[in-house]
């Protein structure tokens, strides 16, 4: 399969049907021994590369096969790493315009993953998730649901002391879709005061989070820099 040109009518009928097999024998992708899911990744990475900022029909298709993958396989939590290695691929990989054109399809394929298993998501993972769903901060039709992807997530999962490590990236994140520097508040896509309610929400949490006594552990100072820094970016 790698050696068939990427975007080629073989490379694209090849990448549908290996999609097709692989959901089909969900119960033995993830085993060593066969070697099946790093090929798919190795995949995955090479087709998202190969696009650069031209995105093309068949980058389109790596994009869905990609997070059809990643509904259709609900692995155990030993797993769930492999998974998320298809979203820190989109994070990193997806260009700009590549992003522009899919961003709608990666954020209904991120929530679905997250309320599916939002109980077995390690700090890592929401890490991840939480990067991704920044980086469609500015996106015209899919901020306003990666922003509510965002906020759910802090309403519901920020509330005992095993949060603690998510509060910082959550906020960074959260801040990151407040308006680029210099540019008016009504240019925001997400209303500003919807960013000001998440955070205070999550100042509200701070007791839930850390124990008593110690909230001078939650470094906002910090925060702040981590988000203009984000906004910078």
């Amino acid at each position: 399969l790698f050696l068939i040109i990427a975007g080629s009518d073989a490379a694209l009928f090849c990448l549908e049907r290996i999609t097709d097999v692989v959901v089909a024998n969900r119960d033995r992708v993830f085993d060593s021994k066969l070697r099946i899911w790093p090929q798919v990744l190795q995949l995955i990475d090479s087709a998202l590369t190969s696009a650069g900022d031209q995105p093309t029909y068949y980058t389109e298709r790596v994009v869905v096969c990609a997070l059809r993958l990643t509904i259709h396989l609900q692995p155990d939590k030993s797993n769930l790493g492999e998974i998320m290695r298809i979203y820190s691929q989109l994070r990193t990989q997806l260009a700009p315009k590549a992003l522009y054109a899919f961003g709608q399809r990666v954020v209904s394929g991120l929530r679905v993953f997250m309320n599916a298993n939002s109980d077995q998501l390690t700090t890592e993972h929401w890490q991840v998730a939480f990067e991704l769903l920044a980086r469609l901060r500015y996106h015209p039709k899919a901020a306003l649901p990666a922003f509510e992807a965002l906020g759910e997530h802090c309403r519901t999962r920020m509330a005992t002391p095993d949060h603690r490590p998510l509060y910082e990236p959550a906020m960074v994140a959260v801040c990151s879709f407040f308006p680029p520097p210099n540019e008016s508040q009504t240019w925001a896509i997400v209303p500003p005061s919807d960013i000001f309610d998440t955070i205070l929400l999550l100042h509200m949490k701070i007791p839930q989070i850390c124990p008593k006594n110690n909230n001078n552990h939650i470094n906002t100072p910090n925060t702040k820099d981590k988000a203009a820094a984000t906004l910078a970016a």
